[in-house]
């Protein structure tokens, strides 16, 4: 059945992590995005479940929700473990979805919600830092921000070691999620990083630094197509691929280079 409250789709991930772990003792469980989607600090009896959860078995939970700062609401990754809180305040927003571009302006804002019914007002967070992770780093991704290579390169310089996705697909169709998952192979290919992808509708799975799949399902919450959860040991590794250290800068010089090649042929 359609999930369809913000508490239904927390207990029911809730539920599925205490069944699937058993004797298992992961150092970082990872539910999606949307997974209370709702301000979090609306919410206490959810947020001390998690605390709970982590506590009792000494893990790291990583899920996403919303946060406020101000007057300001955040689409947010919330990772709760060791009695701490760690949030990771999404960079890049979905236009029309999150926000309006030229929102500032009432006119815009009025013809918006005349057309679509809604004014979408979440702010962008700032700053891009990994988490720590029992001394180690990852970063955590919301949605499409694993579609920006600039994005992970400033996260490897500094110092992720394994970049986590979480999303809820549910808004595109079949191909779009397939080719959302694919950008995936291209980050880990730039980053020689793990990629873990974990979704609410959509596909989950992890991408190793070579680029190919190891383990992908789609896994469906909200859709009916079924949850799933996957169990792996990913490395958090450490150092920079050539890519992160230069970006596109040689691949700019050798097209320089080769168009002074053909001109002067001419």
């Amino acid at each position: 059945s359609r999930i369809t409250g913000p508490m239904e789709a927390f207990n029911s991930l809730k539920d599925l992590t205490a069944k699937s772990l058993g004797e298992k003792t992961p150092e970082l469980v990872i539910w999606p995005e949307g997974s209370l989607p709702g301000v979090l600090d609306e919410y206490p009896e959810a947020k001390r479940e998690v605390e709970l959860m982590s506590a009792s078995r000494c893990l790291h939970i990583l899920f996403g929700t919303f946060t406020r700062a101000g007057r300001g609401s955040y689409n947010s990754a919330v990772m709760i473990g060791n009695g701490k809180i760690q949030v990771y305040r999404k960079n890049h927003l979905v236009p029309y979805g999150e926000f309006i571009p030229g929102g500032r302006y009432k006119a815009v804002r009025d013809a918006f919600e005349k057309i679509a019914g809604y004014v979408p007002d979440i702010r962008h967070g700032s700053g891009q830092m990994p988490m720590v992770l029992n001394g180690k780093h990852f970063a955590p991704l919301i949605c499409f921000e694993n579609i920006f290579p600039g994005m992970t390169r400033v996260l490897d310089d500094n110092g992720a070691g394994a970049f986590m996705v979480i999303t809820n697909d549910s808004w595109y169709g079949h191909a779009g999620k397939s080719q959302h998952f694919a950008h995936n192979f291209l980050r880990a290919a730039e980053s020689r990083k793990y990629f873990v992808q974990a979704a609410l509708s959509g596909i989950s799975g992890i991408v190793p630094p070579g680029g190919r799949s190891i383990i992908s399902g789609r896994n469906g919450v909200e859709t009916g197509e079924g949850p799933g959860i996957i169990f792996y040991r990913v490395p958090l590794m450490e150092g920079r691929s050539p890519y992160s250290r230069t970006g596109d800068m040689p691949l700019f010089l050798a097209g320089v280079i080769l168009m002074g090649a053909l001109i002067c042929r001419r």
